[in-house]
């Protein structure tokens, strides 16, 4: 366990619930506790260390395309089926980073948006299901990324319970 709370302090969470978030884990022995969406496996290849079981790691590199309605719509399902304790978002971030926003001039600046902007509301849907569920979900992207202002983060950042932690991914 005390590699646990290495873990997650590391994801910014206050000292007194590293004890509370292992053991809820724990206890849900019996099903999925960490997926993944719009990543390769990083968290889930690391569940094994903790005791934990791992669900899918859904991104490109394994096979899932969210520019495709049939994906994101088999993504839904799986979540829904799976029902992951926590689902890790990591959308891709360069269409909300300042270089891209610095090159509005250039021909694919608004498709590159729009495509970024598609996967940030999908990733969002899925995290307003976890919610509605009782589940968690943890939505990674740099803290100056302009997506933190987009509508469906702050719907979901306005969902009761929901907290924000600040940290440095360069440790």
């Amino acid at each position: 366990q005390t590699e646990g709370r290495r873990c997650l302090r590391r994801v910014g969470l206050a000292a007194k619930r590293h004890t509370e978030m292992i053991q809820t884990l724990m206890a849900i022995a019996d099903s999925v506790h960490v997926s993944e969406v719009f990543c390769p496996p990083r968290c889930t290849a690391q569940c094994h260390r903790f005791g934990l079981s791992a669900g899918l790691a859904m991104d490109l590199r394994s096979g899932w395309n969210f520019d495709k309605a049939e994906d994101r719509s088999r993504a839904r399902k799986h979540v829904e089926e799976e029902k992951p304790y926590l689902l890790v978002g990591s959308p891709e971030c360069k269409a909300f980073s300042m270089m891209h926003h610095m090159n509005k001039h250039l021909p694919d600046y608004a498709e590159k948006l729009a495509q970024g902007l598609a996967h940030l509301k999908f990733v969002c849907e899925l995290y307003v299901h976890q919610h509605s569920q009782g589940r968690i979900f943890l939505h990674e992207h740099p803290w100056g990324a302009t997506s933190w202002w987009s509508k469906c983060v702050r719907r979901v950042l306005a969902l009761p319970g929901v907290d924000v932690a600040y940290m440095d991914q360069c440790m």
